[in-house]
C-alpha cells in the first residue's frame, strides 16, 4: 500500500503493521519533541555568543577585555533569552554599556540583544525544519 511504513526511524516498530508513514512521522516528532527542541536551541545560542564573541571586540575594543565572559540564557519568568555576564565583570559592563560622567554609554549589549532575537529566532526555526525534514 502506497504511503504506508512498518518502519520508524528511531529504531521501535509501529504499534499497528502499515501504519501510515504520516502517523508514524506524527508518532517520532512527538515523541523527541523535547529532545528536538532543546538541541535546536542549544546550537542557535552557541552560534549567537560565537558571533559575540568574534564581532564585538572588531567593532567595539572596549569589549576585548570582557567578550569571553558573556553568556546566553532563557529566562522563563519573561519567556525569553537574556545576554548576560559573569558576575565577575558585570561592572566594568554595565560601566561600558550605560557610560560614567568620564565616558560615554555604548549600548552595544543591548543592540547585539535586540538583533540576536531575530538572529536566534531565525537559526532555531531553521535547525527544527532541518531536523524535521523540512
Amino acid at each position: 500500500m502506497a504511503g504506508t511504513s512498518t518502519y520508524i526511524s528511531s529504531g521501535s516498530k509501529p504499534l499497528i503493521k502499515n501504519t501510515p508513514a504520516q502517523l508514524v512521522y506524527a508518532n517520532y516528532v512527538l515523541t523527541n519533541a523535547p529532545q528536538i527542541l532543546a538541541e535546536a536551541v542549544s546550537e542557535a545560542v552557541s552560534e549567537e555568543v560565537a558571533h559575540l564573541q568574534e564581532s564585538l571586540p572588531q567593532e567595539h575594543p572596549e569589549y576585548q577585555e570582557i567578550v569571553e565572559f558573556f553568556g546566553i540564557t532563557y529566562d522563563p519568568k519573561t519567556s525569553s533569552f537574556v545576554y548576560v555576564v559573569d558576575d565577575e565583570y558585570a561592572d566594568l559592563a554595565r560601566l561600558i554599556e550605560y557610560g560614567s560622567p568620564q565616558q560615554p554609554p555604548s549600548a552595544v549589549l543591548r543592540n547585539a540583544a535586540r538583533n540576536g532575537a531575530e538572529r536566534l529566532t531565525s537559526s532555531i526555526n531553521s535547525k527544527l525544519a532541518k531536523a524535521l525534514g523540512r
